[in-house]
């Protein structure tokens, strides 16, 4: 019964991972590739937003990297793939700037 607890939570940690990463990288690419200023209320959100979109970038990897050593370190975790994903934003930020 623990092992499908621990089942489910790995589950939904991955799923909450994977949503801030998916609003980080949709976040830098639309404030490198859109004048996020030139609408104020836009740009009074983007603002607003930035610094905890920052954070969730540096904490990502972290995060990632803490539960697939509690998996393991086996390449089929569903955190090794974050973390390829997570290249891919850290690529995707700097192909753009």
């Amino acid at each position: 019964m623990e092992s499908k607890q621990t089942k489910n939570q790995s589950n939904s940690l991955f799923k909450i991972i994977l949503l801030f990463n998916v609003i980080a990288l949709i976040f830098c690419i639309a404030s490198q590739t859109v004048n996020v200023y030139r609408y104020a209320i836009i740009g009074a959100i983007f603002e607003l937003f930035w610094l905890p979109i920052m954070a969730i970038i540096i904490l990502i990897p972290f995060a990632s990297i803490y539960y697939w050593y509690k998996d393991k370190f086996k390449v089929t975790s569903q955190f090794f793939y974050l973390l390829l994903l997570y290249d891919l934003l850290i690529l995707t930020f700097y192909i753009l700037t």
